[in-house]
Parts: structure tokens; C-alpha cells; sequence
């Protein structure tokens, strides 16, 4: 069939091409439980809900009679009936989970408001005065009540004091030398009012002022509402505020993260050899370049190379005042210019591709403030409303199952407010997968290094709405560990992330490391130091900016196809880039590693700017109103070209920000967004031959892929009428409860791009039989913002 040829172009959906929305129904179950024994059960929970109280109003807390945080242990096992067929017996046990979604909304029911789960499986939770005199007076009679409301008690063996084990870490407090102050953070409990907390902030005062050279130093809040004090206290004081008093979540060390290199074994001269004899000045910026935050131990104010580039300068007031270390540089260098490669010596100083936004929040000259980074980038937000990207070129050497109880609960905190920021702020994060320890030799020799446990990610790379940037090896050398260009770097953390999470997500350039696994010349890539050098260094904190640089020139190229008022969503770019990516073919022993840190591949946004003609590909943004709202795109998919081609698939992404909770680490996603395929409205949905992070619902990032050919033989064989026209329909579900002390709006962002193209042998493009269609002259802009933008998170008390 002969068409005329037309220059290739990307195609965008907006509301001329969605139906008109419609409501989604459901509806629960009572769960079918074994009979239970309600008369002991309801003795037990009454008894030990009195005792409770008993205890907590014993102690020293200020707020100890109006606001209750104690422990929900829970029942080993629930016995269920099945009515399933496919069972051999009628009755079995499901295990108590209150990390997952459906357990721990059966406790929130009760009233309660779950705020973390232990290692052991019992839940910290928080009541007030009112809500526990309720929850006693069902507790005395629950052997009268419902079947729904019983359902929730099953859960329940008793109610138990918080134990002193749950706010601090005994083998750290152990570690402190007696009679010396230690550096610590005092957490107060979620959910506290400003009073409440001022009051129980006096009492903690008291307390330390007992005490000489004692003191409380700093205060601030979270992005949650939390509320926190950071002090110099002595050991046996800090044992005395855990037992004291229970609206302290915890008390720990500072928590920060290294900003060390990668290799630290070749000396500077030697780096120097093959890239300039003596800095150079940059040519002048473009006028109009992305701005991208980079938050790192910050880059001179005169630098010669960088300061051209510089957007502005943001300094977190808890961190050290200036720049601190070369880092800041190499890491700003790889963002504004991109990949370089110099191993063959440099002409001049290249053109930068963006400008950058210097966020310091470094507390050592190697170290970042954990607490510093998600309060800097809120502030940033709020200055710099151009800026949409930020770059994390850091993260743990120490995986983070690898933490104490009480210190990997509040990194993980650390990470739930930063998914929860871009959440509310529609903001693009890149941060680092992270490196091991320089001369860390691995257990299992590389490619094999993913089954090391030290290999796993850190906090920051867990993160569900960043995309995290795993790093390969692209220039071979004899002396490296890397025999295949695209392999993954040696050094390179592994995924996969919390709730086996599919992290890495992308990934870029970040070099390769001796045997020794120590750096050396002409392993890595090229930055910049803070003296204007251009070095070549290796570490996944030079591959994470060149992801960032291409994110950030994705939302600026689709911005051109937003109308007035409105601005591509940050879920947009990362659909587009992920549909977009490319992976290298590596031979069979290096897959395994591969696909546990290069994620989809390495991202471009080059075909916003230069469509390619093999493949047509289709972008659409939309706000959902709330999980009932399910909208109807649309979309061509010409009939006469899937028979003409040999292989033709459809290749979709969908990305969104899902609001997440840390209390919940086997349902830490709160929502879940869904596509289906269909010939039209009322045909059944079509299922994809290949789907990726299916099997983690609530993984913001799902990638998968439909057969068209045999969909449509299959369909022509039963008789159905297939038009040009399909149906791609989206909505989102609620897995769990939200984080305590934070109330989400309905709305939900959602972007979705997908691809037309023909994977076989003699491959037609689709182009032409796009563009020839009528439709294909309204698909040139993204949809206008139909709702009203408000507050997505609000921070609320009880």
C-alpha cells in the first residue's frame, strides 16, 4: 500500500480525544472468617487496653492524657473458610500482615492511626482521648458486634506500651561513651498540635537543662508536620527521654549520607595527562537553557568553567556556609555539559546544555544532612519556579536492610518525604543508584556481584517517584573489570528496591574500576574539578546528571506543545523518556546484573526535537479526579498498516507520583494507576504479551507491550469489527492508607506515551498511515489543566 511520505513527527492527546469520563463502581467483602472464641478475646483486649492506659498515664509525657501512642500486637495467623473449589480443605490460615495494604487498613477502621510497624509485626499507632474511650467501649463488647466490625478485631491479640527498643537503638546508645555528650535527634510523634508539641518540648528542655553543658541546639519540621530537636546530650540521658516519654518517636544519630568518590586512588596529575594542561573559561551560555538543582557539597563562586551556568545558589541554613570539596563541581559539570569524552585530548572548553542551581546542604566535607535535603529542595520550589529537575548525586554505601531498627526507619522517613514532595510539587528527582566502598571487593565476582548484599541500594535510591540512575561502562580498557562496552559498572548498587521495587529505573556513563575495585586513568568519565581541570573520575554521581540534563530537556521540549496555562507534568518526561530509552545487547552473564541496575536503558529526549520515522510515537497528560473517575483516550491504531506490517506492537508507558507511606513497607505505594487496551468502549481489554513492574503494584513506572498483529487475526477469526479507532482507558486505586499527619487530594497526574512500530525483519513505518488520517491535525497540543490546581497534601493534626 503506497502513502505519501511525510517528515516523521510526535503526536499529542488532549481532550478532543478522550470520551467523556465516566465513574467507577466497587465494593467490599466481609471477610469469611473461622469461628472465634469472642469471649476471650474481647477479656484479653479489654484488659490489656486498660492496662495500657494505666502505664502511659504514669509517665512523664505532658500530652499523656489526651494523646495516646502505644503498640497493637498482633495475632501470628487469622483461619479463614474458602469457598474456592480449587482448595483441598475448607479451612486456612492467612498470615497477620500489617505492613500490607488490607491489614493495616483494618486497623485504621478501628479508629486508629497507624504510624509505623515493628520488625517483630506489631503496629505503633496513635489515638486520641475520645477515640480510645470508643475503642474501649467496643473492645468490652465485641463479642456482640458485627461480622465487619469483628473482622477488624481478629487482627488484634492486645494492646501493649510502645517498648524503649522502638525509639532508640540500644547497641547505639550502648556505643556512646559515658559521661561524654553525643550529637543526637530528638523525633517527636506524628499528629502532635503546635501547643502540644511546644509543651512537650519544655518538659524534654527541663529534663536536658538538669544536666551541665547539656543542650538543645536546633529545631524543625519535616515535610510530614513532624517535629524534631537536635541536641548535645549525655548517654544516660538520652536512656531517660526513651523511657519517659512515648510522644517521642525516636532518638538517634544525625543521619548523613557520604558524598565521597567513588575511587579516590589516582592522583590528580595523572587525570590531568590526557585532558588540559590549564583551565579554560566557557564560551557564553545560550540564552534560554534548562535550570537544573543539584544538591551537593556546592561549586565555587568564580569557578572558571561552571560559574557562566549558574542559575543561583541556595545555602541550607544547617549545613556549612560555602563550598565545600570537588565533588560539587564534577558532579554540576556532568549536567550542564552532558557526556564528554576526552581520552583523546580536548580542543576547547564545550558549550554547556543547561544552567544549574547550586543547593549546598553538605554538613562535612563528606557528607550530605539527610535532614537538610528534602527541606532545601521544598524551599527552592518555592524561589525558583523554572527549575522542575533536581539531581541527587549521592547516596548509602550501606544498604539500607543493613541499618538498626529505629536508624532504618527513619531513613526510610527521610525517603517517604521526598516521594511525597514530588508528589506535591510535580517536581522531576534523579538521584544516584550509588557506589560500594572503594576497594571493596565483592564476594561474588563481578558479573555476580548483585548476589554481594553490600550491594544493595541505600534510602535515597529506594525512592518510588525519583528515577534512580544505575551507571555502565562505555569506554573499554585492558585494566578494567568491564570486558563489554554497556556492561554494567562493577561498582554499581543493585536493585531491587523496597517491596522489590524494579530500581534502577535508567541509566547512563559512569566508568569502570580496576581489579582492586580502586580507580585508575582512563576509567571513568570526564568532569570538571572546582579548579577548572577536566578529570576523569568514576562513580554512579557522574551518571545520574546526564540523566537529569535529558529529563530536564524533555520537560522543556514539551512545553512547546502545552497551551497557554499549562505545564507538562514531570510523570509526563518520564514516560516518554522510558518509552524512548535504549538498552545495549550484552552477552547472557551479564544480563542478570543488567537488568538489577540499568533499568529500561539509557534515556534521550532527542526524539522530542528529531522524531524518528520507524516509529510513531503518541504522549497524553491528564489530571484524574479521584478513583472513580476513569477516562476513555481515543487513539489511532490504522488497521490497513497493523496488517501491513510484519510485526506491529504498541509499546506504552504509563508514569505518575503516587503518594507513599514508610509505616507501610509492603504497601508503601498508597495508589496504584491502570491502563486497558480495547477495539471499543464495550470490547473486552486486550492483554499485553510483555509487562514490566507488574508484579509491584504501586510502582509509579510501568512499561508494557501489546501484539497487534495477533490480536487483530485473532479478533478478525471471531468475527469482530476493528476500526482505526481504539479505546486506552486510565484510572488509579487506593492500596493503602496514606502516611499519619497528611491529607492527599483526590487528583491524581498521570502521563502515558506509547509507540506504534514494527519490530520484524522488513519493518513498515507508521507514520505515513498516521498522518493520513484525519485526526492526526488535532493531535498537536498536550490537554489543557481542566481542574483547578490546589494543595495536594495538606498537613493535618488529630
Amino acid at each position: 500500500m503506497s502513502r505519501e511520505r511525510r517528515p516523521a513527527r510526535n503526536f499529542f492527546l488532549n481532550e478532543q480525544h478522550e470520551l467523556s469520563r465516566e465513574e467507577r463502581s466497587g465494593r467490599g467483602s466481609v471477610p469469611n472468617l473461622a469461628p472465634i472464641n469472642w469471649e476471650v478475646r474481647q477479656g484479653a483486649l479489654s484488659t490489656s487496653l486498660r492496662e495500657v492506659e494505666k502505664q502511659l498515664g504514669k509517665s512523664r509525657d505532658p500530652v499523656r492524657s489526651y494523646r495516646y501512642y502505644m503498640q497493637v500486637d498482633a495475632e501470628p495467623e487469622i483461619q479463614k473458610i474458602s469457598k474456592s473449589k480449587k482448595r483441598d480443605v475448607p479451612k486456612y490460615s492467612e498470615p497477620v500482615d500489617y505492613t500490607s495494604a488490607q491489614h493495616s487498613r483494618a486497623i485504621s477502621r478501628l479508629g486508629l492511626d497507624v504510624l509505623d510497624v515493628t520488625s517483630q509485626g506489631n503496629a505503633i499507632v496513635h489515638v486520641t482521648r475520645d477515640g480510645l474511650e470508643r475503642l474501649s467501649s467496643l473492645a468490652s463488647r465485641v463479642s456482640s458486634l458485627g461480622r465487619l466490625e469483628q473482622s477488624r478485631w481478629a487482627l488484634v491479640r492486645e494492646f501493649s506500651v510502645i517498648p524503649v527498643s522502638q525509639r532508640v537503638d540500644r547497641s547505639w546508645l550502648d556505643g556512646l561513651a559515658r559521661g561524654q555528650l553525643s550529637d543526637a535527634i530528638i523525633e517527636l510523634q506524628p499528629l502532635l498540635k503546635r501547643a502540644e508539641a511546644d509543651e512537650l518540648i519544655r518538659a524534654i528542655a527541663a529534663l536536658v537543662a538538669g544536666t551541665k553543658d547539656q543542650q538543645l541546639r536546633t529545631a524543625g519540621t519535616d515535610f510530614s508536620g513532624r517535629m524534631w530537636l537536635r541536641g548535645h546530650l549525655l548517654p544516660r540521658v538520652i536512656g531517660q527521654l526513651a523511657t519517659s516519654f512515648f510522644s517521642i518517636q525516636s532518638i538517634h544519630a544525625p543521619l548523613q549520607t557520604p558524598i565521597a568518590l567513588a575511587s579516590r586512588k589516582s592522583s590528580s596529575a595523572q587525570r590531568r595527562k590526557k585532558a588540559a594542561s590549564s583551565p579554560s573559561a566557557s564560551p557564553t551560555p545560550a540564552p534560554r537553557l534548562p535550570a537544573i538543582g543539584v544538591l551537593d557539597g556546592g561549586v565555587p563562586d568564580d569557578h572558571i568553567v561552571l560559574s557562566a551556568y549558574r542559575r543561583g545558589t541556595f545555602q541550607h541554613p544547617e549545613c556549612l556556609g560555602g563550598w565545600i570539596g570537588k565533588h560539587g563541581s564534577l558532579v554540576t559539570s556532568r549536567l550542564v555539559f552532558g557526556k564528554l569524552d576526552f581520552h583523546q585530548g580536548m580542543d576547547e572548553t564545550p558549550r554547556g546544555q543547561a544552567k544549574f542551581l547550586d543547593i549546598r546542604v553538605a554538613e562535612t566535607s563528606a557528607t550530605i544532612s539527610d535532614k537538610a535535603v528534602v527541606n532545601a529542595i521544598e524551599q527552592c520550589v518555592n524561589t525558583y519556579a523554572d527549575v522542575r529537575v533536581f539531581n541527587l548525586s549521592f547516596s548509602d554505601r550501606r544498604p539500607l536492610a543493613e541499618y538498626d531498627e529505629v536508624e532504618r526507619r527513619e531513613k526510610l522517613r527521610i525517603t517517604q518525604d521526598l516521594d511525597n514532595l514530588a508528589f506535591a510539587r510535580d517536581i522531576l528527582l534523579v538521584v544516584a543508584a550509588g557506589n560500594s566502598e572503594p576497594g571493596q571487593v565483592p564476594t561474588h565476582p563481578y558479573p555476580s556481584n548483585h548476589e554481594d548484599p553490600d550491594w544493595g541500594l541505600g534510602h535515597w535510591a529506594c525512592s518510588f517517584n525519583a528515577l534512580t540512575c544505575g551507571s555502565f561502562v562505555d569506554v573499554l580498557s585492558p585494566s578494567g573489570v568491564a570486558a563489554h562496552v554497556g556492561a554494567p559498572s562493577p561498582f554499581c548498587k543493585v536493585g531491587p528496591g523496597i517491596e522489590s521495587a524494579p530500581i534502577p529505573d535508567l541509566s547512563a556513563p559512569g566508568g569502570d574500576v580496576l581489579a582492586s575495585y580502586h580507580g585508575g586513568h582512563g576509567l571513568g568519565v570526564f568532569a570538571c574539578s572546582e579548579e577548572g581541570y577536566w578529570e576523569d573520575y568514576s562513580g554512579t554521581s557522574f551518571a545520574a546528571p546526564v540523566l537529569a540534563l535529558q529529563c530536564a530537556k524533555a520537560i522543556e521540549s514539551l512545553k512547546r506543545a502545552c497551551p497557554t496555562g499549562t505545564k507538562p507534568y514531570a510523570a509526563t518526561a518520564k514516560a516518554f523518556l522510558v518509552l524512548t530509552a535504549t538498552a545495549f545487547e550484552l552477552p547472557l552473564q551479564y544480563q542478570e546484573l543488567a537488568s538489577r541496575t540499568l533499568g529500561f536503558g539509557e534515556a534521550s529526549a532527542v526524539g522530542l526535537e528529531s522524531p524518528s520515522s520507524d516509529a510513531a510515537v503518541f504522549i497524553w497528560q491528564g489530571m484524574l479526579e479521584s478513583q472513580k473517575d476513569l477516562v476513555k483516550l481515543t487513539i489511532p491504531l490504522p488497521y490497513d498498516w497493523i496488517l501491513e506490517a510484519t510485526e506491529p506492537v504498541l509499546d506504552l508507558v504509563v508514569a505518575w507520583d503516587t503518594p507513599v507511606n514508610a509505616a507501610l513497607q509492603n504497601a508503601y505505594a498508597s495508589r496504584d494507576v491502570k491502563v486497558r487496551l480495547r477495539i471499543s468502549p464495550d470490547a473486552r481489554a486486550i492483554n499485553s504479551r510483555r509487562s514490566s513492574t507488574a508484579a509491584v503494584p504501586g510502582y509509579p513506572l510501568r512499561r508494557r507491550q501489546f501484539d497487534l498483529g495477533r490480536t487483530v487475526k485473532r479478533l478478525d477469526e471471531q468475527g469482530e469489527i476493528i476500526g482505526d479507532d481504539w479505546i486506552l482507558e486510565v484510572f488509579y486505586e487506593q492500596l493503602s492508607e496514606y502516611c499519619a499527619g497528611l491529607d492527599f487530594t483526590p487528583e491524581q497526574r498521570v502521563g502515558v506515551a506509547f509507540a506504534l512500530r514494527d519490530i520484524g525483519a522488513n519493518p513498515t513505518s507508521p507514520q505515513s498511515a498516521i498522518q493520513s488520517l484525519a485526526v492526526a491535525e488535532t493531535m498537536v497540543r498536550l490537554s489543557e489543566q481542566s481542574i483547578p490546581v490546589r494543595a495536594p497534601i495538606v498537613i493535618t493534626t488529630r
